[in-house]
């Protein structure tokens, strides 16, 4: 939801987002799964999921009632969702609105974003709305083969994240290199400021 969120604030107010409010994209990337697991502790303790685990297998969330699932699919699923097309149908209404005066460099950079978004909304769509239908649902009607199809989709969300984060944002490309030369460059700075310590040499009588 920050990525989507500063997306849309790049579209319509044309600042860099991800400069001027880096510390509350930080902040929200980080209090969201916080949040996330303190609903699933609460329901847990209430009672109102069972973890079990299958030897061999993942663990499996059992709920107990259907008001606990409704909530978990509003919170986990429903709402990122819906906040997420807001946000999209929003950009597009910004982009049919723009003033005809307006300079065709800029209206060309609004529709890159755009269309940016819309693939990134697409990617994440397809692959991550499988896993939270999944684990918004009791484990006992999920077989063996869905959850596998399920985490499988899961991981390859998760290892393309980079990649469509570098494809989406140049920026990130450069970050990218920057880290990796400095890590290529560490062994030589090492080898560079050794110190070779003073030997004393005495000879034996």
């Amino acid at each position: 939801m920050a990525l989507n969120i500063s997306r849309y604030w790049q579209i319509v107010r044309n600042p860099n987002t991800y400069t001027d409010h880096r510390k509350m994209i930080i902040v929200s990337c980080v209090i969201t799964p916080f949040l996330v697991a303190i609903n699933l502790i609460i329901q847990q303790s209430f009672g109102w999921s069972v973890l079990y685990s299958i030897p061999g297998s993942s663990c499996n969330v059992s709920f107990t009632n259907i008001p606990v699932q409704v909530w978990n699919i509003s919170i986990i699923l429903v709402i990122p969702i819906v906040l997420s097309f807001c946000l999209l149908f929003r950009a597009f209404r910004f982009l049919q609105n723009v003033q005809a005066g307006q300079l065709h460099i800029r209206r060309n950079h609004h529709r890159k974003l755009t269309i940016q978004t819309l693939i990134f909304y697409s990617f994440w769509f397809v692959f991550w709305l499988p896993g939270m239908v999944v684990n918004c649902l009791d484990s006992d009607y999920v077989d063996g083969t869905t959850n596998f199809i399920v985490i499988l989709l899961s991981t390859i969300e998760t290892l393309c994240d980079p990649i469509v984060g570098i494809f989406l944002d140049k920026r990130i490309a450069q970050v990218w290199k920057k880290s990796f030369k400095w890590v290529h460059r560490q062994p030589a700075v090492q080898k560079s400021t050794r110190v070779t310590p003073a030997v004393e040499i005495r000879t034996a009588r």
